[in-house]
């Protein structure tokens, strides 16, 4: 099975400049804890940090689990 990091690295966040208040696009690679970018709008420095501690670790974890369980909750028939 491929890793989490891996499935999810390019999938899209929408997110707004804390500054200016613009939606911005960023892949989940780009939103890794302490990266910064610049918001294209303003140009302020926006600086991904984890607002609760550990939570992203824990919800990687819930997504992983629940990829690996999913042949657990799919039932396949066939049609004849």
């Amino acid at each position: 099975m491929l890793s989490i990091n891996i499935m999810l690295s390019n999938e899209k966040i929408e997110m707004k400049c804390p500054s200016c208040q613009k939606t911005l696009s960023y892949s989940v690679d780009q939103l890794q804890k302490g990266q910064s970018t610049r918001c294209p709008h303003c140009g302020n420095e926006i600086r991904f940090e984890e607002s609760n501690p550990g939570a992203v670790g824990r919800l990687e974890e819930k997504t992983k689990q629940s990829l690996e369980d999913i042949d657990k909750k799919i039932t396949m028939t066939i049609r004849e």
